[in-house]
């Protein structure tokens, strides 16, 4: 965590799990999605779901803005209205859905993006103001876009939107990473407008429960596919009592997995699965991004 409040907190590098299947076990198991041959032969591999979940603030002490980054967000253009600048980002490839949700009682021009944003800007003050705050989780691959799309709607909804807040969900589809992005708003809304900025949000222990709550809707999710696997929000600290802090991902001790040491878990009827990471590190990193 950084700086007042909830300023931005990550898991492990992005990590990538892969399970070997037989394929009489997707055959029979319906296993869908991308599979890989694995360099010897004797089956195909399976990417299996990957948990990341990121929250940080937008601030313009940073010289951060709000429409800006709702702008390359949704692949839009739009301009600030407080800074007079534009920002067009409509060439911008591999978003595939994108939606404003609002709470009970929000005046439906919020629904426009951009006229949205500008009023969150117009609402603050300071200098040092904190304008809004994000949210970024990976999706599970295995799954269909329209399956990721309604799964996030269903988180945001959930967690985000009954409690008041406005939500501005994107959704990309990259390679290899499909991920959620979510920037909501920090004020309480009222019929007019935005009113008071709402501490109670910057609780540490709300962004604990979002944490939690994204693992398991995302295993029922993963569950109702047809897919045998299993994310878990806690660091490998907390599962095995081990000082690195990365996500654990489960698939069912019958699951062969390829490619790294396999070892039972204190879980009945689960195994955790090696993992080959895209980076070296084994520290939380902390986002760069300027939009």
């Amino acid at each position: 965590m950084t700086g007042p409040g909830i300023a931005h907190h990550s898991l492990w590098p992005r990590t990538v799990y892969r399970t070997c299947l037989g394929s009489s076990d997707v055959a029979e198991n319906g296993y869908r999605g991308n599979y890989r041959a694995p360099p010897e032969g004797g089956g195909k591999f399976d990417s299996v779901a990957i948990y990341h979940f990121t929250a940080k603030v937008i601030r313009r002490s940073h010289g951060r803005s709000a429409v800006a980054a709702a702008a390359y967000r949704s692949a839009s253009a739009f301009t600030d209205q407080r800074q007079g600048q534009s920002f067009d980002y409509s060439d911008k490839s591999g978003v595939i859905h994108s939606e404003v949700l609002l709470p009970e009682g929000a005046p439906e021009w919020m629904r426009d993006r951009e006229q949205l944003w500008n009023a969150v800007e117009a609402a603050e003050k300071r200098r040092d103001a904190q304008v809004a705050r994000e949210v970024e989780f990976a999706l599970p691959e295995e799954l269909k876009d329209f399956e990721v799309i309604g799964l996030a709607r269903e988180f945001v909804e959930r967690e985000f939107v009954v409690r008041g807040m406005v939500a501005d969900l994107n959704v990309h589809w990259d390679e290899g990473n499909p991920h959620a992005h979510v920037m909501l708003s920090m004020r309480e809304v009222t019929p007019e407008g935005f009113g008071r900025k709402v501490r109670e949000w910057n609780q540490v222990g709300l962004l604990r429960e979002w944490r939690e709550h994204w693992a398991d809707l995302a295993n029922q999710h993963l569950m109702r596919a047809g897919y045998d696997v299993h994310v878990d929000h806690r660091s490998f600290s907390r599962t095995r009592g081990s000082s690195w802090s990365r996500p654990v991902i489960w698939a069912r001790r019958s699951t062969r997995c390829a490619g790294a040491a396999n070892t039972l878990s204190g879980r009945a009827g689960w195994r955790r699965c090696g993992s080959a990471t895209r980076s070296g590190s084994s520290r939380n990193l902390r986002s760069s991004s300027i939009i």
